[in-house]
């Protein structure tokens, strides 16, 4: 018999993670992704007036960087 997806006799694997760690590891590494080069490293205008664009620029000291690497470093390695 054929096993594969869809087939009646294929059993999920056994996770050692929890389904919220990995939903929020994809939810920051999509966050991280959407990242665009910085055009203009040092403008020195308001934010508000430059429609918060800066946080969507990928900067050296990015939390979002910081964060999501920090995570998966935390991970046990059964995780």
């Amino acid at each position: 018999m054929k096993r594969g997806i869809g087939s009646e006799d294929t059993e999920a694997p056994e996770l050692a993670i929890s389904a919220g760690k990995v939903c929020f590891i994809i939810a920051k590494a999509h966050g991280f992704d959407v990242k665009v080069a910085v055009t203009e490293p040092d403008a020195g205008s308001n934010p508000t007036d430059d429609g918060e664009v800066a946080v969507l620029q990928d900067h050296d000291d990015d939390p979002v960087r910081e964060e999501l690497g920090s995570l998966i470093s935390d991970l046990s390695v059964d995780e």
